[in-house]
Order: C-alpha cells, then structure tokens, then sequence
C-alpha cells in the first residue's frame, strides 16, 4: 500500500503564491520536513524572545511558519483527496 501523495497547495503570505508543494510528495516525507521547520522555529523563537533588541530573525520566524503551513496544509488535502491548488 502506498502512501498518498500531498496536494499542490500554495502559502500566501503576500495575498499571492509565494511558497508551493509540489504535487506527488509523499505525505510522510512533507509531513517529517514540517516538523523539522516547526522545531526550527521553535528555537529560533526563544532565541529572538532572549534578544533585548530583536532583529530581522522575526522575519525568518514568519516564512518558516508560511512554508510549514503549506506542507501541512497540502498534507492534509492529500489525504482527504483533494487535489488542485486552493
């Protein structure tokens, strides 16, 4: 049995397409990837809430955050069947 594959699905942090899932990912591997931005974000989190002047690493936080969301959320369409773009 195999594992199906993620949806394409986009992040829009701009209001337009600026991180994609390619379609055919499995859904484990994108879900791993997601995990592993997640924890790297938690870090970096603490990191910039110990700074007494936080810089541009809030950024980083914030496309972190986008891309994870669109390999999770592409996650999810795969599994429910829903192809296409959103």
């Amino acid at each position: 049995m195999s594992r199906p594959p993620v949806a394409k699905t986009f992040a829009e942090p701009f209001g337009y397409g600026l991180f994609s899932v390619n379609p055919g990912v499995d859904v484990v591997d994108a879900l791993e990837q997601a995990s592993n931005i997640l924890g790297c974000m938690h870090e970096l989190t603490i990191t910039v809430s110990e700074s007494e002047a936080p810089g541009k690493e809030v950024f980083a936080v914030q496309y972190l955050n986008e891309m994870a969301k669109a390999l999770i959320d592409a996650s999810v369409r795969g599994l429910m069947g829903k192809g296409g773009s959103r």
